[in-house]
């Protein structure tokens, strides 16, 4: 009956594996697109010699650009999952690893970089920080990321599991 069960399981898991790596790719080609207009953004500001609203693009392009590591990874993940490749290594640990540090730097940067530019604009009575706030929609405070912090959170929860998964399946291999 063990044998059986866990035969389901795996079957199961493959078959979510396919489903759910192509609903990674999506969402990594949807944050890629977003990405590349914050960079767009960035570009554009810089050669119109509007170096502070570049600076205001750079934590969401950095975000951007951590989400679409993030999604493509897990797309990875699943897709092997979905051929029968364990995930369980220390390949995708350090992976998922990797993720969660880019969130929880883009979580940070975005925490304290708008209020660190308004500060230094103001003490170097920069001409650029004269432009409307409503006009450009920027609220130039704290800005906590709970969606960054979250995903950041879940992902180093996720590669905690598979290290110790890892190890455990290691460990098993080793005693047969």
């Amino acid at each position: 009956m063990e044998e059986r069960d866990i035969a389901a399981a795996f079957a199961s898991a493959q078959r979510w594996g396919k489903v759910v790596s192509v609903l990674f790719v999506v969402i990594a080609v949807q944050c890629a697109v977003v990405a590349g207009l914050h960079c767009v953004g960035c570009v554009t500001a810089l050669m119109e010699s509007r170096t502070f609203l570049a600076a205001v693009q750079f934590p969401g392009m950095l975000g951007w650009v951590a989400f679409v590591a993030a999604s493509l990874i897990c797309a990875l993940t699943a897709w092997n999952l979905g051929k029968g490749i364990s995930p369980f290594t220390t390949k995708t640990h350090r992976r998922f690893l990797v993720c969660a540090i880019l969130l929880w730097v883009y979580a940070l940067v975005d925490f304290v970089w708008l209020p660190l530019l308004e500060q230094v604009g103001t003490l170097m009575q920069m001409q650029e920080f004269s432009f409307s706030v409503v006009e450009h929609g920027l609220d130039m405070g704290f800005n906590f990321n709970i969606g960054a912090v979250f995903a950041a959170a879940v992902l180093t929860l996720i590669a905690s599991l598979v290290h110790y998964a890892s190890l455990l399946q290691q460990q098993a291999d080793e005693l047969f």
